[in-house]
């Protein structure tokens, strides 16, 4: 038995932080929870798994059957998303079960959806919003970058919104401001 444990805890794989578990451990588990000779609690801590995610497989499994346990990253169109955000609402499923139910990863994802549709509204969820922001503005160009170094490294500087120089006190032709 403990060589079993050991061979199916193998499939678990540690990338930056995040556990992946094999879909041969997340079927183990499951059969042994609908056996009912241990407790959700008890197998969370034998197989060393969070009992949320238990939860989550044995909600997957029973709507999808095995093809629930695979995980499936991908982009989700508008439309999909506001399918979903609407069907929880309309039929009264919680997070959980809607995610269960469309086999979306995380419930995160239908909470983040949820939450655009309601405050920014349906078109905001047409949005591709994955990734870092863009910064905003236009580029500097080279004698922009030179002036505000210039100002940065003028020992009585303030700030580009303060309105005087600590050197001179005054805003007219201010040698920290490359005037």
């Amino acid at each position: 038995m403990l060589d079993k444990i050991k061979r199916l805890m193998k499939g678990v794989i540690s990338m930056s932080g995040k556990r992946i578990y094999s879909d041969e451990l997340k079927l183990e588990i499951l059969q042994r929870y609908q056996k009912g000779d241990i407790g959700l609690m008890a197998l969370a801590e034998k197989y060393h798994v969070n009992k949320a995610d238990i939860q989550k497989w044995k909600a997957a499994y029973a709507e999808h059957g095995i093809e629930g346990l695979t995980v499936k990253n991908g982009t989700y169109t508008g439309d999909f998303k506001i399918a979903v955000v609407e069907y929880m609402h309309n039929t009264g499923t919680s997070m959980r079960q809607t995610t269960a139910h469309f086999n979306i990863p995380t419930p995160k994802s239908v909470s983040a959806w949820e939450r655009i549709y309601y405050e920014e509204g349906k078109e905001a969820l047409y949005e591709e919003r994955r990734g870092r922001a863009s910064k905003m503005g236009a580029k500097k160009t080279g004698k922009a970058k030179k002036a505000a170094k210039k100002i940065k490294e003028f020992p009585g500087y303030f700030s580009d919104n303060s309105p005087k120089c600590q050197r001179c006190y005054s805003r007219k032709r201010c040698m920290a401001k490359g005037e």
